[in-house]
């Protein structure tokens, strides 16, 4: 948009999609963090999921179940491609894609304790 509430100029009418805000939200989600938090937010905000991409990498590592290693493949990839496609259209601020990577994230500490779980009762076992 070109801002305070009015809507970007059109010299080509764009495809109709059933969202409130096209108009006025930038495309280019991660220009629209910027403005938005200004270069300290714009650090937390890389900070935060990029240290989320870590930690599910890392997580991964201490696996031995090919499932949850799997899961945790999909987490990363998930972050990453949210971040690219957020670089080229609504991403960020669209609820759906949120949610869905919201719950994908909140995948990792529950898989890092069904790992601690198996870990303990495989040691019982021995």
């Amino acid at each position: 948009g070109t801002g305070f509430g009015r809507a970007f100029e059109m010299p080509m009418s764009l495809v109709e999609i059933e969202y409130p805000l096209r108009d006025y939200i930038p495309h280019n989600q991660i220009y629209w963090v910027i403005v938005k938090t200004g270069s300290v937010g714009f650090f937390l905000f890389w900070f935060f999921f990029n240290s989320f991409a870590f930690q599910a990498s890392s997580i991964r590592s201490q696996l031995k179940d090919p499932y949850l290693k799997s899961i945790c493949m999909v987490v990363v990839v998930a972050i990453i491609s949210q971040m690219v496609v957020s670089f080229y259209d609504l991403q960020l601020t669209y609820y759906r894609n949120m949610i869905y990577l919201g719950t994908l994230m909140g995948m990792i500490p529950v898989i890092e304790e069904l790992n601690a779980k198996q870990s303990v009762k495989s040691s019982e076992i021995m």
